[in-house]
C-alpha cells in the first residue's frame, strides 16, 4: 500500500515539474534589440510567465481561452500577439495584435485561423498556386468539387438574388430569381449537351429545353433538345413559338416558321391570318405566302425571290424579270429611265412618211409602223418606257401632218376668198349689163 502511494506521488511530482519546465521555456526572452544576422552568441535568459486577466491555460467566464501570449516585457512598450480559442464558437482558433494597455489599437479584433469546421476570413487573402474546395488535388486556380450537396455562390443568406447555385445533383445547377423560380444549367448526360432550363420554386420544370448547346457540333436549340442547325427554335404546341430550321416533311426546305407546327410558320394578325416564309425545294426559290387561321392558303406565291437569278415575283412562282407582278399595281407615280426620246421627229433631216405610206402600211400590217401588233402585245406584253417613246413619236408625226394640213387649209381658204371676190364682181357686172 505504501509503495503504491509512493509511486503515485512520484508521478504527480514529475508532472508538476514538466509543467513548470514548459512554462519556463514558453516565457523566456532572448536579449533585446535587433541584428541583421546572428551566428554564434551567448545571451542571458530570464525566465518568467506573464499572465493578464485571462492567464494561459485558464477558462474565463466569457468562453475565450488564451493559449499563447507573446509580448514585450517593457511596461511602456508592451506590444503583444495573442492566440486564443473560443469555446463558444465551435472551438475555433483566433489571433490578434495589441498595443500597450487595452485592446484599442493595431488590430483589436480577433482574426480566425483556418483550422477545422467553418472558417471566416477578414481582409484580403493572397494565395499563389491553385485553390481546392472539397478536393486535395486542385487542377485549376479554383477547383470546387462536391458529391451531391452542390455549390452555391451568392451574396447574403436569403433570399437568392444574383445567385449562381449548384444545388441539385453533381451535374446540375440553378440560378434563382426573387420569385423562387430557378434557371438551371446542366449537362444532358449521354447527349453531351449543355441544357439551360427554368424551374419554379417547387422544383417543377416551367420550360423544357429553354436553351440547349449541342456538345457534338455546337448547334444552339431553343425549345428543342436536339438542334439540327446553327440555331433551331421550336415550340411544342401549335399556335405558339417560333421555328427556324430545315423543313423535312414536305417539298419545302429551309423554313422560317412562326406560330404553327414545327415545320411551318405564320405571323398572325388580328384576323388570324398568317405570313409564311419557306424555301420551295427543287426550284430553290424563297416563298412568302399568306394563310388564314384555318391553315388555308389565301394568296399563292404572295412574294417569291428566285434562288437562281434573284428575280422577284408577286403572285407568280417563277419570275423571269427583276420584278414580275401578276395583278394590278396602284402607284402615285412611276418613274422610268430611258436611253432616248422621240424629239428626233422634229429635226430637219427626219423624213416624215407620207400619209399614203402610212395608209399602205396600215392596209398591209393592220397597225402603225414601229408599233407592236395586238398578237405580239398579248404574247409578250409591252415595255412601258419604249412604248411611251413610240407613241410620242406617232404623236409628233401626227403633229407634223396636222401642221402641213393646216398650211394647205389656209392656202385653200385664201384661194377660196379670191374665188368669192371674183364671184361677187361677176354678179355685179351681170346686174349692170341688164
Amino acid at each position: 500500500m505504501f509503495v503504491q502511494m509512493k509511486n503515485k506521488l512520484k508521478r504527480i511530482l514529475f508532472t508538476i515539474a514538466g509543467v513548470l519546465f514548459t512554462i519556463a521555456i514558453q516565457s523566456q526572452q532572448i536579449g533585446d534589440g535587433f541584428a541583421s544576422e546572428i551566428n554564434n552568441f551567448t545571451v542571458p535568459l530570464s525566465s518568467g510567465c506573464y499572465n493578464g486577466l485571462n492567464p494561459i491555460g485558464t477558462l474565463p467566464e466569457n468562453g475565450w481561452q488564451h493559449l499563447l501570449v507573446v509580448r514585450h516585457p517593457n511596461g511602456t512598450n508592451n506590444y503583444q500577439l495573442q492566440i486564443a480559442s473560443s469555446l463558444t464558437t465551435n472551438d475555433k482558433l483566433y489571433f490578434r495584435k495589441l498595443a500597450s494597455g487595452a485592446a484599442t489599437s493595431i488590430n483589436p479584433n480577433w482574426y480566425e485561423l483556418a483550422t477545422r469546421g467553418t472558417n471566416n476570413f477578414i481582409g484580403n487573402q493572397t494565395i499563389s498556386g491553385n485553390i481546392g474546395i472539397g478536393t486535395t488535388a486542385p487542377n485549376s486556380k479554383l477547383t470546387i468539387r462536391s458529391g451531391n450537396t452542390g455549390v452555391s455562390i451568392h451574396p447574403g443568406n436569403s433570399p437568392y438574388f444574383g445567385t449562381l447555385a449548384f444545388n441539385r445533383e453533381a451535374a446540375t445547377g440553378e440560378i434563382f430569381d426573387p420569385t423562387g423560380q430557378a434557371f438551371q444549367i446542366n449537362n444532358g448526360g449521354a447527349d453531351k449537351n449543355l441544357h439551360f432550363q427554368v424551374y419554379n420554386n417547387n422544383g417543377a420544370q416551367i420550360t423544357d429545353n429553354a436553351l440547349v448547346i449541342s456538345g457534338t457540333n455546337g448547334n444552339i436549340g431553343i425549345g428543342t433538345p436536339s438542334p439540327n442547325s446553327k440555331l433551331t427554335i421550336k415550340s411544342g404546341n401549335t399556335g405558339t413559338g417560333v421555328s427556324i430550321h430545315p423543313r423535312v416533311d414536305s417539298s419545302y426546305f429551309g423554313t422560317l416558321a412562326f406560330n404553327r407546327e414545327a415545320a411551318t410558320g405564320e405571323i398572325f394578325d388580328s384576323t388570324g391570318q398568317a405570313f409564311q416564309i419557306n424555301n420551295g425545294g427543287a426550284d430553290k426559290n424563297l416563298h412568302f405566302q399568306v394563310y388564314n387561321n384555318n391553315g388555308a392558303q389565301i394568296t399563292d406565291n404572295a412574294l417569291v425571290i428566285s434562288g437562281t437569278n434573284g428575280n422577284i415575283g408577286i403572285g407568280i412562282s417563277n419570275p423571269t424579270n427583276k420584278l414580275d407582278v401578276n395583278g394590278t399595281i396602284h402607284s402615285r407615280e412611276v418613274k422610268v429611265d430611258l436611253t432616248g426620246w422621240s424629239d428626233f421627229v422634229f429635226k430637219k433631216e427626219y423624213e416624215l412618211p407620207t400619209l399614203e405610206e402610212v395608209e399602205k402600211h396600215i392596209a398591209e400590217k393592220g397597225h402603225l409602223e414601229n408599233i407592236p401588233s395586238e398578237e405580239d402585245v398579248l404574247k409578250n406584253g409591252i415595255n412601258l418606257g419604249e412604248m411611251n417613246t413610240k407613241l410620242l413619236q406617232k404623236i409628233e408625226e401626227l403633229t407634223l401632218y396636222t401642221i402641213e394640213q393646216n398650211k394647205k387649209i389656209q392656202k385653200l381658204q385664201e384661194e377660196n376668198k379670191k374665188f368669192l371676190d371674183i364671184e361677187k364682181r361677176l354678179e355685179k357686172i351681170e346686174k349692170e349689163s341688164k
